[in-house]
């Protein structure tokens, strides 16, 4: 996962896809707060700040190069805190 993280939502569209159905069946209603385990790129909290109105995102991912790519992306959402973990949930 280190060395693809700069290509890696290429290789996963059917997985972003889901995210994004996955957003889109929550429950109407405000999520300050979101935990994405596993986040990768962030493409599935990526989704869910702007129709659940997120606040903060903690995202917790083994490989560091997919969370830069996470952290780059999070730019464009300056009113969003974040803290992004390198660590195996698992763990």
């Amino acid at each position: 996962f280190d060395r693809s993280a700069a290509v890696y939502d290429d290789h996963v569209a059917h997985n972003r896809s889901g995210a994004a159905r996955l957003v889109a069946a929550l429950p109407e209603g405000a999520y300050p707060r979101l935990l994405d385990v596993a986040c990768g790129t962030g493409f599935a909290s990526l989704a869910a700040i702007p129709r659940l109105g997120v606040r903060h995102v903690t995202g917790v991912e083994a490989s560091a190069p997919m969370l830069e790519v996470f952290r780059d992306r999070l730019a464009d959402h300056p009113a969003v805190a974040h803290d992004l973990r390198a660590a195996d949930v698992l763990a």
